[in-house]
Order: C-alpha cells, then sequence, then structure tokens
C-alpha cells in the first residue's frame, strides 16, 4: 500500500507498507517508483517515520532521503497509557 500527497511545502510521502511476506522483494522499491510519476520532481519529498522502526528508516534511506532533525508528535496518536509516539520528518531533496 502507497499513499502520496503533494502538499504547499512538497511532496509527502504519507505512508508505504508491504506485507511482511514479501518484504525485502523489491515492492516498496516499486510502490515508491510509482509514486515518483505522480510527484513534482522539481520539489523536495517528505515523509514522517516513528524514531524507533529502524527498518523503514533505513529503507527511506537508501532511497535518498536523509533526516532533518525534526521531530514531531500529534496528539492524535496518544495511546491508552499515555504516550505519544515521536515521528522524525526525512527529506529527499528534489533531483536527487
Amino acid at each position: 500500500m502507497c499513499r502520496v500527497v503533494k502538499e504547499e511545502k512538497g511532496n509527502r510521502v504519507q505512508a508505504i507498507y508491504v506485507d511482511l511476506e514479501v518484504r525485502g522483494k523489491g515492492v516498496g522499491r516499486k510502490l515508491w517508483e510509482a509514486a515518483q510519476k505522480f510527484f513534482d520532481p522539481a520539489r523536495d519529498t517528505y515523509v514522517d517515520v516513528v524514531d524507533y522502526n529502524e527498518q523503514a528508516i533505513g529503507f527511506y534511506g537508501r532511497l535518498g532521503f536523509r533526516d532533518t532533525r525534526v521531530r514531531k508528535q500529534d496528539e492524535r496518536f496518544r495511546m491508552k497509557s499515555g504516550s505519544i509516539f515521536t515521528e522524525m520528518e526525512m527529506v529527499r531533496k528534489a533531483g536527487v
């Protein structure tokens, strides 16, 4: 599953999810390649990743995304325990 949008700030990957059974077989990269056809190639592309998800951070890193050092917490994602996931913003500069 892949969900992408064009925002005022630039292109945004809202989600790329690949079933565990087919991870590591190029499905995520194919979804990314399809998403790029929708994006404005002259604009940067952003994604927010939960900061402990090393697999996703590595995946986006291999696609050319880099950590912007921006961290976000969204009240909509507050758990019953009171904790909130911290997301890190990553960017892939236009032309990469």
